[in-house]
């Protein structure tokens, strides 16, 4: 319905103001808060490059697209990695 597509698009800028808001903070932390701010980025890299593909898809809401996103992490990792690294 109209609402739920509201609502996910609401809960998704609020992830992804998320995501931005921990590469800030990691890149704060000595020693080892680069290597975070490179994983969060490697992460938001992937999701937004698949959110382009599961908003045509209808069966594909929110709460489905993190648990896919959990599911194969290691995937998102290396696929958002060249865009990070670029």
């Amino acid at each position: 319905s109209m609402v739920d597509k509201i609502t996910d698009l609401i809960y998704l800028n609020i992830l992804l103001l998320v995501f931005t808001l921990q590469q800030t903070a990691a890149s704060y932390i000595p020693i080892i808060g680069s290597l975070l701010e490179f994983l969060t980025f490697t992460f938001y890299n992937a999701f937004y490059s698949f959110q382009y593909l599961w908003s045509y898809k209808a069966e594909m809401n929110l709460q489905k697209q993190l648990e896919y996103f959990e599911r194969h992490w290691a995937y998102m990792i290396g696929f958002g990695a060249p865009p990070a690294l670029a």
